[in-house]
């Protein structure tokens, strides 16, 4: 499926380079970024200090982003504002994309644009992307384009 987000780099994780989901899904080795990106109220600078964010751990497989409130939130405040943060893992569809991405900063507001897919491991294992951003899913994005612009 064709994948177009623009939002705020909440976190990122670079890997070495092939490093990245081998750890987890061995042989699965395309992916160099895991970009945790905020959108819509997740913009705001005033909602993202409301935050902590890092990647860590495996859920599905695949590592994932964590949002921990810094403070005092409710519940209601936490589900308004949880839905407008999603885990991309990209893998860049050329050696120039690559070098665009490795410029992303934390911070930073990003369009990205490529396909969605599903990846198979050489032992037959798959990892399955999500195809609506905000489902507390994560997305594994064929990037094709990347674009920067700075706050």
């Amino acid at each position: 499926a064709q994948f177009e987000a623009r939002g705020r780099v909440l976190n990122i994780e670079r890997f070495k380079p092939y490093q990245s989901l081998v750890n987890w899904i061995p042989g699965l080795r395309p992916a160099t970024h895991d970009i945790g990106l905020g959108f819509g109220p997740m913009t705001d600078t005033a909602n993202v200090s409301r935050f902590s964010f890092s990647h860590e751990g495996v859920s599905h497989g695949l590592r994932a982003l964590f949002a921990r409130p810094r403070g005092a939130m409710t519940q209601q405040e936490f589900d308004a504002l949880a839905p407008n943060i999603t885990n991309v893992h990209v893998i860049p569809a050329s050696d120039a994309v690559y070098a665009q991405l490795r410029r992303v900063r934390q911070g930073e507001l990003v369009t990205l644009r490529g396909l969605l897919v599903n990846v198979r491991g050489a032992d037959g294992q798959v990892a399955t992307t999500s195809t609506r951003a905000g489902d507390r899913e994560c997305e594994i994005l064929w990037l094709e384009d990347v674009r920067i612009a700075r706050l």
